[in-house]
């Protein structure tokens, strides 16, 4: 493998067009091994390409609503690709490796709330310290401002009011973080937004849109993982 950061710049990076168009370029030196790091006494363990994170509150009061949408979607991920999850303490966050197209992705869902998503972010870049927020990162988290059933794939922007992304966004120092907005729609004004957020999806939402939505979004990190952002846009941000 070419070193992380050469490939995600393919999805990311100032030339990221050329690796969007073409996908892996033929001509380019055959793989290497991938890089390792050691965690505190630990045996060490492979770099990932990338490190993909879904927002969410901890705990089975919140599994359902609409603010954990982004735990859905890398839960969808692991299921699809054999993953098996597992707690790490020292990042606060529970883990599950899984092989897209042959590259390894770590999926993360944070053990802290919602506006404290910053602190695991930066712990997850710190342990694996060859990837760059800028290139190997992605986020998928609710959005009000889409309605339900939209996704829209971004490589950077701010918070939209967001207290998951906008704490990465100050942790991390930086708009330059891709991510992965999946719709929830905005309340009537009969209800506040928070409420909104906390409570689960309707019935008919779970049945009819909920399956789909999912779907598609986790179509749309596999497609940015095999060829990349700017294709997976193309195709997952038009209506749906």
């Amino acid at each position: 493998m070419q070193g992380i950061r050469e490939f995600w710049r393919r999805f990311f990076g100032p030339n990221r067009d050329r690796g969007l168009r073409g996908g892996v370029d033929p001509h380019e030196s055959p793989a290497k091994s991938p890089a390792t790091t050691r965690v505190g006494g630990s045996s060490s363990t492979p770099t990932p390409v990338c490190v993909i994170v879904g927002l969410g509150n901890p705990g089975a009061r919140y599994a359902a609503t609409r603010h954990n949408i982004g735990f859905r979607v890398v839960e969808l991920l692991a299921e699809r690709h054999g993953g098996e999850w597992h707690d790490e303490p020292q990042l606060d966050a529970r883990i599950c490796t899984i092989d897209i197209e042959s590259e390894s992705c770590v999926l993360a869902q944070p053990r802290s709330f919602m506006n404290r998503s910053g602190s695991v972010a930066l712990a997850l870049l710190e342990r694996w310290s060859e990837l760059d927020p800028a290139s190997d990162l992605l986020i998928i988290y609710d959005d009000l401002d889409l309605p339900t059933g939209r996704l829209r794939l971004r490589p950077e922007g701010g918070g939209g009011g967001h207290r998951g992304i906008g704490d990465i966004l100050d942790a991390l120092d930086s708009k330059e973080i891709a991510r992965l907005r999946v719709g929830v729609g905005r309340p009537d004004g009969r209800k506040e937004v928070i409420d909104w957020v906390l409570e689960p999806f309707s019935a008919e939402e779970e049945s009819l849109v909920l399956p789909d939505l999912l779907d598609r979004a986790a179509d749309a990190v596999e497609m940015t993982i095999r060829e990349g952002l700017s294709k997976a846009m193309g195709q997952f941000n038009q209506i749906s």
